[in-house]
């Protein structure tokens, strides 16, 4: 709407594409007065020669009578874009190359950075590429990246919407569902809102999901760029170690916290008898001994409810409730999972996730 040509910067696995080409499209014609303005666009694998210059390319493809598709000479005193320009060959139109990668992007970016636009009348262009350098901006070509404008907290916040209209206001599990798709997905948001739909994560792990989205027709190129690490594509390449790391970082940021503020609960419910404990033990921990009650881990909970005091029949430590005494040792069982870098299992997840407010009252 400035009246210059932009190269709009995305990923090869552009979410939602043709929704996002449908939509600007409509803004465009909203905005212009021009009845006749033409959104015209060019998928450049299937219609753009590799051997054939941009200008070149549009001479022959809008040129309106043979006149002016035969009056170009390269030797003349006018530049392609003057001539194109001069003949009105491009006007009323908006020309979106779309797949543009590699030589066939820097010829399309050098043609625009010198074709010089009046407006709509006399033609404008949107050049969509993918895998290229830096791009050098002029006067004529600006750019827009999509990596940056749409971050990684911007595809978790976009999940939790979905999420709240799925399943309510479940805030803890939500958070949880939210940054799993997001560490999945990476910038692949369409994916992520699709897994999040139709996997049911209190029952099966993320990967069921995936899979069945990997074998939809609409997602068979999603992801087909060679040494893609796009989600499909480590699905596909049966790459659990990749998808593994991805869950693990979200499990560390949400279940660790967790766990830790459960840890913390329990000593603050039970801290005298813990503090009795130390006092009358000689515990240690990490090659120290132990003083205060916060200083406490889940491993020495259990060590000391375990183990009697010395010259006693009596346990250092006593918990009365079978419950508490159970999920202290569940969460070192998660704690210890996440330690070593590997992740709980959907069953260890809904019981860490969905018993968690009880546990911290």
């Amino acid at each position: 709407m400035n009246n210059v040509n932009v190269v709009f910067i995305v990923p090869s696995d552009l979410p939602w594409r043709y929704d996002m080409r449908r939509i600007l499209e409509d803004r465009v014609k909203e905005r212009s007065d021009l009845y006749e303005l033409l959104v015209e666009f060019i998928d450049a694998e299937d219609e753009y020669p590799a051997d054939e210059k941009a200008g070149t390319f549009l001479l022959k493809k809008y040129a309106q009578n043979m006149e002016v598709l035969n009056g170009f000479r390269d030797r003349g005193q006018k530049s392609i874009q003057e001539y194109l320009k001069k003949n009105e060959v491009l006007r009323n139109r908006i020309i979106w190359v779309k797949g543009l990668t590699g030589t066939a992007a820097k010829d399309w970016m050098e043609f625009c950075k010198n074709y010089s636009s009046e407006g709509i009348n006399t033609g404008l262009f949107v050049l969509e590429v993918h895998n290229v350098g830096n791009i050098v901006e002029s006067s004529n070509l600006k750019s827009i990246s999509y990596e940056g404008n749409i971050s990684a907290n911007d595809i978790q916040v976009f999940n939790e919407f979905i999420l709240n209209e799925e399943h309510g206001s479940d805030e803890l599990w939500n958070n949880y569902i939210a940054t799993v798709t997001a560490c999945l997905c990476d910038q692949d948001a369409e994916i992520s809102e699709l897994l999040i739909r139709t996997n049911i994560f209190k029952s099966e792990p993320p990967e069921c999901g995936l899979q069945r989205i990997a074998g939809m027709q609409k997602y068979q190129r999603r992801g087909g760029d060679e040494h893609s690490s796009h989600i499909l594509a480590l699905v596909r390449n049966n790459d659990e170690n990749e998808i593994n790391r991805r869950i693990w970082i979200a499990q560390v940021k949400i279940l660790f916290p967790i766990i830790e503020m459960e840890r913390n609960a329990i000593i603050k419910k039970y801290k005298t008898n813990i503090e009795y404990a130390l006092q009358y033990n000689d515990i240690g921990q990490y090659n120290e001994k132990l003083v205060y009650p916060e200083d406490v881990e889940l491993g020495t909970l259990i060590y000391m409810m375990h183990n009697n005091a010395p010259n006693s029949e009596y346990r250092m430590l006593y918990i009365p409730e079978q419950e508490v005494r159970d999920r202290i040792s569940f969460l070192r069982e998660c704690r210890n999972t996440i330690a070593h870098a590997k992740i709980c299992n959907p069953q260890q997840v809904k019981e860490l996730v969905t018993s968690h407010n009880s546990f911290v009252k």
